[in-house]
């Protein structure tokens, strides 16, 4: 799907209310960060993906939210997999790639953020 980004982050939101989606990025995935220790804050930061995804519609900032999204339900999903697999031992290294593969997304996605670039071309 080939879509037609606007290269800036600072749009007026439907709301009215003027605000930058690169510093909602940002939050996101310093949640995100804090959730690699400890899940919890994980649905705080899905949760305000949600609600920025809508206001930035058309901009590179849809990429990075809709990342976020992405990453958390498929965390939530093999987390709950891999977990169920500890009792054959096997899920324990299974969860540590989790680890590493859902840092590498956090990291990823951040580092575009900060350079204002889109995840998916």
């Amino acid at each position: 799907m080939a879509a037609s980004y606007r290269p800036d982050y600072d749009i007026v939101s439907p709301r009215g209310t003027r605000g930058s989606l690169s510093t909602v990025g940002h939050v996101v995935y310093a949640i995100y960060a804090v959730s690699l220790f400890t899940a919890l804050p994980m649905l705080i930061g899905v949760v305000i993906a949600y609600l920025a995804r809508g206001d930035a519609r058309g901009t590179v900032g849809w990429d990075h939210f809709t990342w976020a999204i992405r990453t958390f339900w498929a965390f939530l999903l093999l987390g709950l997999l891999f977990g169920a697999l500890t009792w054959v031992l096997v899920g324990w290294p299974l969860l540590g790639l989790l680890w590493l593969w859902t840092a590498y997304r956090i990291v990823r996605g951040w580092m575009a953020v900060a350079n204002r670039a889109p995840l998916y071309r």
